[in-house]
């Protein structure tokens, strides 16, 4: 029995497993507020099945993209607030989603 050679649509690849993925680089901009690189979302174990998946996840990916596009600049603003308020440590700290009890309280 011979597989059938199907090309695949585009960000979808398949694991040594045997399992597709849809894969998209998150937009460089972007990465700092999305906290990872790279959208991966599993399609399924056979070609019929990630078909039916992908428009899904293509539009999972759009929505996370414009989500924070349309976010960034209001975290840009209360991370330049806070920076300009309590300084630069707080600033870091709070970019970094480590927030203390007295930031939290302030905020």
């Amino acid at each position: 029995m011979t597989k059938l050679k199907t090309k695949l649509p585009r960000y979808v690849f398949i694991t040594k497993f045997g399992v597709y993925r849809f894969i998209r680089n998150i937009p460089k901009d972007l990465v700092a507020f999305v906290g990872k690189r790279c959208f991966y979302q599993v399609l399924g174990k056979d070609f019929k099945e990630a078909l039916r998946n992908y428009s899904g996840a293509l539009a999972e990916f759009d929505s996370l993209v414009a989500s924070y596009r349309q976010e960034a600049p209001v975290r840009e603003t209360v991370l330049a607030m806070v920076a300009n308020e309590f300084g630069k440590e707080a600033y870091l700290r709070l970019a970094l989603g480590d927030v203390d009890e007295n930031l939290d309280f302030a905020l």
